[in-house]
Formats: structure tokens, sequence, C-alpha cells
């Protein structure tokens, strides 16, 4: 019994018909293009003659830190959250934050909620105060 391809019996890999076809998709080689550097060089040559241009020392040199920026606060209430601005001391994980509805730790930084805003934000968790007779194992 003669098994049909999945193209069917006159398909493209079936019968002589079939290895013709392939043959003749392998010989159609497209011709390569030629690679062609005069574009790189000429960036090269560039890009050479503007570090002579740098005064010495400069291409060295490591961008300056940029300043703590204020952050975006996202501050756990009772009745729901709420965002609050605060200041460059808010801005590392594990720092302590004073506001008026308590004292707070980050527990973490992330990106600003806020659309097209580019502040970081600390979330924050309420920092209980230690109560008498408890113990931190339960």
């Amino acid at each position: 019994m003669k098994s049909a391809s999945i193209y069917g019996a006159s398909g493209a890999g079936s019968g002589a018909g079939g290895a013709k076809a392939r043959r003749m998709w392998f010989r159609r080689e497209r011709p390569r293009a030629g690679l062609d550097l005069t574009a790189l060089d000429r960036l090269s040559e560039t890009v050479e003659r503007i570090v002579v241009l740098l005064p010495d020392g400069a291409a060295e040199e490591e961008p300056a830190a940029p300043a703590r920026a204020a952050v975006l606060l996202f501050v756990p209430t009772a009745a729901g959250y709420r965002l609050a601005d605060g200041g460059p001391a808010a801005a590392t994980a594990g720092a302590r934050v004073e506001l008026p509805e308590g004292a707070f730790r980050v527990l973490r930084l992330g990106p600003s909620p806020l659309p097209g805003d580019a502040r970081r934000c600390a979330f924050l968790e309420r920092e209980e105060p230690p109560r008498a007779g408890r113990t931190s194992d339960g």
C-alpha cells in the first residue's frame, strides 16, 4: 500500500515531481550582498577625532552621582493607601520615616504608580512599637 504525504498524492513531497521541486528550491540561492564596512570605518575615524579634541582625562571621568531626589511615599492607612511626597531620606530600603500618622519603615522601592512620574516610590509599612511582655518568638 502506498502512503500519501500530508500534501496529498501530487504534493511537493511525493514522487519524482517532489524530488525535482526540492532540488529546484535549493538551487535558488539568492545572491549574497558583499559586506560594506565603509560606514563603520568613517564612524571610527569620527570617534577618534572627537576623542583627540577632549581635554586630558575627560574620557576616563565617571559621571557624577545623581543627587538624591525626593521620592513618592505609598502610605498604608486605616482607610486604604495614600500617596505623599517624601524626602531623600526615604530613598533606601529599611529607612525609618516619620509621618503624622506615625512611624513607618521603607519596605521596598519601586516605580511610581502615577503615569509619567519618573520618581521612585517607597512602599511603607507601619512600624509598631514594642509591647511590654511581648517576646520576639510570638
